[in-house]
């Protein structure tokens, strides 16, 4: 399966008579919006992107690409992007920049940005990219007008980190990038599951939510076949290169949850679960870890101590603590 996934189009060019200057990016007509919020009062030829997947689907517009900025294809008029509070700087430039090789001479990139992440910051990144940033107020967000892109930088790098499995012996390179879950170092609850985890040779494995893929990766060297899921598309690319990097192989998808898997897929279902995607959510995806895990296997994951997991999954099957370290606990969920 691609990282990036298209609806029915892919590129979108229009040409419109003029160029509106201040207006609410919700008044404006819009060729590609990207990861913008469901407010924004988009026309159905607008060509919707975003890397999370699930949000793309909880806005359902007509035309959607889930995948980043630099993976439209085409030239266009009028682009609108959305800062957020919590975007790293370094996916912040790559955006803008990939915006800037996206617009014509005489197009026009918008960029709303909220009040508590900075406008400053964000201008001084759209003024090396574009030689007219203009900033106006609107609605309380500051609204960036970009126009007269500049000549075009390489986007920039993700940056490597290692891992020494210590089942296999072998040392693991894994690129990632700011912004991606524990992107400087793999995380002590992921850790602590590769260590109560250990023996997989010969399983089908299933790594949910794998970021940029170290646990499924693990799994493969140390003998597995494995699938790799998850909903961000940067994520997805990160895992699939990630394996192949490493000498390995196997299937990564792009997707919500499991839904569409047949029952008892797979041997182990492992997860450093999203524990900010709230209590339904969470429900839903133990739910179908479950449904295609194969009776003689298993679920581990791994959450805070704190957290009690439990009261959920014991309606899932027979529940057991594996194991607890740096407040992390590794949950184990076998069907009855």
């Amino acid at each position: 399966m691609p990282a990036v996934e298209l609806s029915s189009m892919s590129r979108i060019h229009k040409t419109y008579p003029h160029l509106l200057a201040h207006e609410s990016p919700s008044s404006v007509l819009i060729d590609v919006a990207y990861r913008v919020n469901a407010d924004f009062n988009l026309t159905g030829s607008t060509l919707v992107v975003d890397y999370d997947l699930a949000k793309l689907k909880r806005m359902q517009p007509d035309k959607w690409m889930c995948g980043e900025l630099e993976d439209v294809e085409g030239l266009f008029i009028r682009l609108l992007m959305q800062v957020f509070q919590y975007d790293s700087p370094y996916q912040v430039q790559r955006d803008i920049l990939a915006a800037s090789k996206l617009i014509v001479p005489t197009g026009e990139f918008r960029v709303s940005v909220p009040p508590k992440v900075g406008a400053k910051r964000v201008k001084s990144i759209a003024d090396r990219c574009f030689q007219s940033v203009h900033a106006v107020k609107t609605k309380g967000e500051s609204l960036l007008i970009c126009r007269q892109p500049l000549p075009k930088d390489p986007l920039p790098e993700a940056h490597s980190i290692t891992y020494h499995d210590p089942v296999s012996d072998k040392e693991l390179k894994c690129y990632t990038i700011p912004g991606m879950f524990s992107s400087n170092n793999v995380d002590k609850g992921t850790e602590l599951l590769l260590q109560t985890v250990s023996s997989v040779e010969g399983s089908s494995v299933l790594d949910v939510g794998c970021g940029y893929g170290v646990i499924g990766i693990v799994a493969a060297v140390r003998g597995a076949t494995v699938s790799l899921l998850d909903v961000d598309a940067r994520a997805v690319k990160l895992a699939r290169h990630n394996l192949q990097l490493n000498g390995h192989s196997g299937k990564v998808y792009l997707k919500i949850q499991p839904y569409d898997f047949v029952d008892n897929a797979y041997d182990l279902v492992l997860s450093n679960p999203p524990t900010h995607a709230g209590s339904e959510t969470l429900q839903q995806l133990f739910g179908e870890m479950v449904r295609v895990c194969r009776p003689a296997g298993y679920v581990a994951i791994v959450v805070r101590e704190q957290l009690n997991y439990e009261k959920w999954l014991v309606k899932l099957g027979s529940v057991t603590v594996l194991a607890k370290a740096n407040g992390y606990k590794i949950v184990q969920i076998k069907k009855r």
